[in-house]
């Protein structure tokens, strides 16, 4: 069944199945028992019965970092033509956020190295704007995203809307992180999704020499992921922003969602772009009682339903790249897969060494991270925690060489890949609230084109896409120069390995792993080194709690 949909004044009609408004049942009450993949992490038919659970046909393009991101952005808005749109939704925005780096100028608001005037060209060039931002309470955030908001929709009148978002329940936040650059030429058209917002601090190198300095008087580069889409994908993110926008329109005086002005008669013979399958996912809290006619009242769980998919697949390793590692249910599906009889299964995580959170939840929050520790490894006291060769978890924070401080990275990305075949990328947070009560959004991928590789010494097939971002990933943490043919394809062979990059004292030695950070700096400072959590309290604060933990909340049901 189609719909018809009367936003521009022109009726557009659109497949049912490139929807996603309906979508929330069909995955709380099914998609949960499917599987994107079967055995072989190739497709399965079964799942076509359901409401569009994933696209093939598509391209996907990491850009590991600000500079990659925000350069192929900056290119992206300007490439817009008459009858173009752009769509930006965020958590945190800037109005003088350079696209191209460390940029000064005099007049940044017209200058289309920076993210307003680029903006600005865009709607001289006929093209549609809309922007949606959270509507932010954090003192400084919350200011600057509204300053954004009342400068881009000064814009014009015509063609630009920009508003903030303040459709959120009780401690829930719209956290998710999307661009969608709409073509009137469909194959043209992308969408970007990640874990970077267009914010004050997000933009680094690889090399993560950027020199930040936070409200704590640390300094520290910006590691984050995103990727580009393009494809059938592209269309279920554009519907993501409609649907949001859609409840925004209802109660305010703004312009509609632009609808893609693709020809639908000719949609079937489309042009593929790739053979990647991608595979929208979500987390959306219920509306509370005070708010049943927001937008998916019953809320949704596709992030939480599609990680818990692939973990279950998992055989070799999960790697994990996080800024908030806490107690949720993915640590219990990762602790019960990993002690599976006979499981060789490796938990390799890259994290924030530091939490920004204020201090009475700081601790609450290293607290919860020993927590998600404690459930992986099945030990009873944060005493028992042993990272290593014993329980196969690795733990590791990124750190600057480029000064005589070796400075913490700042690690904001929200990734995992599974055994070189299953990568997730987006703005979920391995935490309850990701998980249960933000506004989330995340693409999980699985590459059609395959290579012959081996895990664990054993022979085997992988996915191009995983295995490239994981091999790509780990050369920059470890410092190993992208033409270096030496280092290994696999990746346990990697963690095995000493590397001059990385700060691993043998597991077989006494004391092998370092026990806290204060022990890990006293060693050489390399890029990536071994990293233990941060002492943790228990917050004695149901409030707080509530705001954090699992099993404490009452207000998401």
């Amino acid at each position: 069944m189609d719909i018809t949909l009367r936003e521009t004044g022109q009726l557009t009609t659109i497949p049912q199945s490139q929807l996603l408004g309906t979508r929330g049942n069909s995955w709380k009450y099914h998609n949960h028992q499917q599987s994107l993949v079967d055995t072989g992490w190739g497709l399965s038919d079964a799942e076509n019965e359901l409401i569009a659970p994933y696209t093939s046909g598509n391209e996907v393009k990491d850009l590991v970092d600000g500079e990659e991101f925000m350069s192929d952005l900056h290119q992206a808005i300007l490439d817009v033509k008459k009858g173009d749109f752009v769509l930006i939704a965020g958590w945190e925005f800037w109005q003088y956020r350079s696209l191209l780096g460390r940029v000064l100028s005099k007049n940044p608001h017209v200058d289309d190295k920076f993210l307003k005037g680029a903006l600005a060209t865009a709607v001289q060039s006929g093209a549609d704007v809309r922007v949606l931002a959270y509507a932010n309470l954090i003192p400084g955030v919350g200011d600057r995203t509204k300053n954004f908001i009342e400068v881009v929709g000064a814009l014009s009148n015509q063609r630009v809307s920009a508003c903030l978002d303040k459709t959120s329940d009780f401690a829930m936040s719209h956290h998710q992180k999307e661009v969608v650059i709409g073509r009137s030429n469909f194959k043209d058209s992308r969408a970007y999704v990640g874990g970077m917002d267009l914010a004050v601090d997000r933009w680094d190198g690889n090399n993560h020499s950027a020199m930040v300095k936070d409200a704590h008087g640390r300094n520290y580069g910006w590691h984050d992921i995103q990727v580009v889409v393009q494809g059938d994908a592209v269309l279920q993110l554009w519907a993501n922003f409609a649907e949001r926008w859609k409840d925004v329109f209802r109660r305010k005086n703004v312009l509609p969602c632009p609808v893609p002005a693709w020809d639908w008669k000719t949609w079937a013979t489309r042009p593929k772009k790739g053979n990647k399958h991608v595979q929208v996912l979500r987390t959306v809290a219920p509306a509370s009682a005070g708010s049943p006619m927001r937008f998916m009242p019953h809320g949704e769980r596709s992030v939480l339903c599609g990680l818990k998919k692939a973990i279950e697949k998992a055989e070799c390793y999960i790697y994990i790249e996080e800024q908030f590692l806490w107690d949720c249910e993915l640590a219990d599906l990762i602790g019960t897969q990993m002690r599976k009889a006979n499981s060789k299964l490796r938990l390799i995580i890259v994290m924030t060494a530091g939490c920004e959170l204020p201090w009475v939840l700081g601790d609450h929050a290293f607290h919860l991270r020993s927590e998600f520790f404690r459930k992986v490894m099945g030990v009873n006291t944060t005493a028992q925690i042993e990272f290593g060769a014993r329980y196969r978890v690795y733990p590791y924070g990124v750190f600057q060489t480029n000064n005589a401080l070796g400075k913490a990275v700042y690690v904001h990305s929200k990734l995992m890949i599974i055994d070189d075949r299953y990568a997730a990328i987006g703005s979920a947070n391995v935490d309850e609230r990701s998980m249960h009560i933000e506004t989330e959004l995340t693409v999980g991928i699985v590459d059609g084109d395959t290579a012959k590789s081996t895990l664990d010494t054993k022979a085997t097939t992988v996915c191009q896409f995983a295995m490239k971002l994981r091999d790509r990933l780990w050369r920059e943490h470890l410092g190993v120069k992208s033409d270096d043919a030496t280092f290994p394809t696999d990746p346990v062979e990697v963690l095995n390995k000493r590397f001059p990059g990385i700060d691993r004292r043998d597991a077989t030695a006494t004391n092998a792993w370092p026990t806290t950070q204060y022990a890990a700096e006293q060693t050489q400072r390399h890029h990536l080194r071994c990293y233990v959590n941060l002492p943790g309290a228990y917050l004695d604060l149901t409030a707080g709690r509530r705001l954090l933990d699992r099993h404490a909340r009452k207000f998401h049901l």
